[in-house]
């Protein structure tokens, strides 16, 4: 997948990569793609221009990897290995994931290597503020761990909206604070018109409404936001990266307790949110109104999907053959 982005810093273009092990074809057909639009790619008078390659290259070498892991660099792999340099140079790219920085964890061997690369144009090198993996996020069910990359451009921030958490509300203390309001109303008395019927409505809702902005708390609405989260969550996930970091440092240590007291809460976690989502779903079903009836049934004879697009677009088509990336 390639994006570009623009600013008035220049134009950054991102490609997001996925080269099988035992092929080069995503690696020559990214060269070729290079050498025919190096128009929209590089540079110009009046904008600068950054790529930026990042993804699973599937590729050992003893630069980045551990040199100790011979056999991990056979003949065959420093060939293809060649390959990949050759491209990255012919780009002008370079190297900015620190070498010895292991971001594979093999599921058999339990062995941890280094399969992900992240490349910066050469000249872009001053914008770079932070390029590392980061062990506490790793995914559940996941070998590879994320990599963030830090450039010191400026975007526009899009802005966020909120609205009242009430799943994190101690309804003790809001039963309490709400008698307090109530009590500060006028005490009660027949309503004879509409009048002082609409009166009464509006102190009551204002006694309700300052309850919740003492009590409720109030939650970010982001495009990322889970509206199935919840505290459990929260709690499992920060158990899971705690023994994460501590399996990871006794990762030598293939007999130590962690290990296993790891994997238990990773199934948990794992579990958990299935449960969780499924739970907000028979939830929501409940409480569908008339307008959400044509959602409903648009979800449910829809196809299963993650989300995106059904096919990604290949960088070229040739012979019916399509480049994969991911």
């Amino acid at each position: 997948m390639v994006v570009q982005l623009k600013g008035n810093w220049g134009k950054l273009t991102i490609f997001n990569i996925y080269n099988e092990g035992n092929s080069n074809n995503t690696v020559k057909e990214l060269t070729k793609f290079h050498r025919n639009n190096r128009a929209s790619l590089e540079a110009s008078s009046t904008e600068s221009a950054h790529i930026l390659w990042l993804g699973d290259f599937n590729r050992h070498h003893p630069y980045w990897d551990d040199p100790n892991h011979t056999h991990l660099f056979t003949n065959d792999t420093l060939d293809n290995m060649e390959i990949l340099i050759e491209a990255v140079a012919d780009v002008g790219l370079e190297l900015i994931l620190p070498s010895g920085t292991l971001t594979h964890k093999h599921n058999v061997m339990k062995k941890w290597t280094r399969l992900d690369q992240v490349f910066l144009s050469e000249q872009s090198h001053n914008l770079l503020i932070l390029c590392d993996t980061q062990l506490k996020h790793h995914g559940i069910n996941t070998d590879h761990l994320p990599i963030i990359t830090e450039l010191d451009l400026d975007a526009d921030i899009a802005e966020e909206t909120t609205m009242p958490n009430y799943r994190d509300v101690n309804w003790d203390e809001f039963s309490k604070t709400l008698s307090k309001q109530l009590d500060k109303l006028p005490a009660p008395k027949p309503l004879i018109n509409q009048r002082q019927m609409d009166n009464a409505c509006l102190a009551l809702t204002g006694t309700i409404q300052e309850a919740i902005g003492l009590e409720v708390p109030i939650i970010e609405i982001t495009p990322k936001s889970k509206c199935w989260w919840t505290k459990e969550l929260t709690q499992l996930c920060k158990q899971v990266n705690k023994l994460n970091r501590k399996s990871y440092k006794l990762r030598a240590n293939k007999g130590h307790k962690i290990h296993k007291t790891h994997a238990k809460a990773t199934r948990k976690y794992n579990k958990t949110p299935k449960n969780t989502k499924q739970q907000h779903w028979h939830n929501w079903l409940k409480r569908a109104e008339d307008l959400d009836i044509w959602m409903v049934h648009r979800m449910i004879l829809s196809p299963a999907s993650d989300g995106g697009k059904a096919q990604i677009p290949a960088l070229n088509h040739k012979e019916g053959k399509q480049l994969r990336t991911a």
